[in-house]
């Protein structure tokens, strides 16, 4: 995401030439050395650009501060447009499909929203920022059922920014303003653990605001 418009990306491939010296082991000519060389195709850093889509606003296909993207691998991209509080549904082709969510407090509503997951059963979560909340939607996206609150007891939430589910359904939250990860599971969803805090020793987070399930 840059700006108000999404870009599309492909990686740059490139052939690399690398050269070995090896020591030379035979009896008979032990000073020399021979020279190996390989040529192999290897990814390097940098990409080609292939399409950008969007522009500022509040219309269809719009943006104003998208600030997470998912791929759910069907032909299709979400994209959490976070100041228009609501997910926009694109053809990978940059054609606009279907949006939901509105601005507001309320059940179900969206208020500066953060990251976008996906769970195994295709079912949409999203961090729900302001409103220190994560909530659940359909593949249709249809309302499913929120939780959370403000506060810094386990379970509690401070500006959650991000959220990822794991292959066994497991929710794993980046609890912003709370420097940690909680981590929940089940439809209710029951609260687990948590990782982290404030700090910035190892297994410290002084700002979790990211997270991905490989």
């Amino acid at each position: 995401v840059a700006g108000y418009f999404i870009i599309k990306a492909l990686v740059k491939k490139k052939s690399s030439t690398t050269t070995t010296t090896v020591p030379n082991t035979t009896t008979t000519a032990l000073t020399t050395s021979t020279t190996i060389t390989t040529t192999t195709t290897i990814p390097l850093t940098g990409y080609v650009f292939d399409r950008q889509w969007g522009s500022q606003g509040s219309g269809n296909g719009q943006f104003n501060n998208p600030c997470d993207i998912l791929v759910p691998g069907t032909g299709y991209v979400l994209v959490v447009d976070s100041s228009n509080d609501r997910v926009q549904e694109f053809r990978d082709n940059g054609n606009y499909n279907y949006q939901w969510g509105s601005h507001g407090t309320g059940y179900g509503e969206l208020n500066s929203p953060g990251g976008i997951g996906i769970s195994p059963t295709s079912s949409f979560y999203i961090a729900g920022n302001i409103n220190n909340n994560i909530l659940k939607f359909s593949a249709q996206g249809y309302f499913g059922g929120q939780w959370g609150e403000l506060g810094t007891a386990p379970a509690q939430m401070n500006h959650p920014m991000d959220v990822a589910i794991d292959g066994s359904g497991k929710i794993y939250i980046a609890n912003t303003g709370n420097h940690r990860i909680d981590i929940f599971a089940g439809t209710a969803p029951n609260f687990i653990t948590t990782w982290g805090g404030p700090g910035a020793g190892n297994g410290r987070r002084l700002t979790a605001k990211s997270i991905l399930w490989p």
